[in-house]
């Protein structure tokens, strides 16, 4: 594997798009760290949902992780102004689907429940064990 070199060390502290060097322990990094892990998680259980009975969640699931995509963007932009493109935007209607989608759909379940599937699991798991810190 190739190593990549940055030539500034490590200070501890990572750049934003467009923004600031701030520093790793940030509230920012960490938000968009815990996204980028959800969105691991998504895309992992997304490749055991084969079954076509299951296409209905696995819609919403790819969906979702492109949301998720442009969330963690958006986390990490913090002046839109001056990123050097545009970062697609999270509207406040996104995150009221968002909190009131799968709940209702029946075919969540297969991704809900436990069955030997560490991965599945893992994906349902990370969401609510994101800490949201104010």
């Amino acid at each position: 594997m190739s190593k990549i070199y940055t030539r500034r060390g490590d200070d501890g502290s990572t750049g934003l798009f467009g923004g600031p060097r701030v520093s790793k322990d940030a509230l920012r990094v960490a938000a968009y760290g815990e996204v980028d892990e959800l969105n691991s998680a998504i895309g992992v259980a997304l490749e055991e949902l084969r079954d076509p009975k299951q296409k209905e969640i696995a819609d919403i699931l790819d969906r979702l992780q492109s949301e998720l995509f442009n969330l963690g963007g958006q986390l990490a932009t913090p002046d839109a102004a001056a990123a050097p493109k545009d970062v697609p935007r999270i509207k406040m209607e996104d995150v009221t689907r968002l909190e009131a989608g799968p709940r209702s759909i029946s075919a969540a379940r297969s991704v809900a429940a436990p069955s030997g599937r560490r991965w599945s699991y893992r994906a349902r798991r990370r969401c609510p064990s994101t800490p949201f810190r104010t």
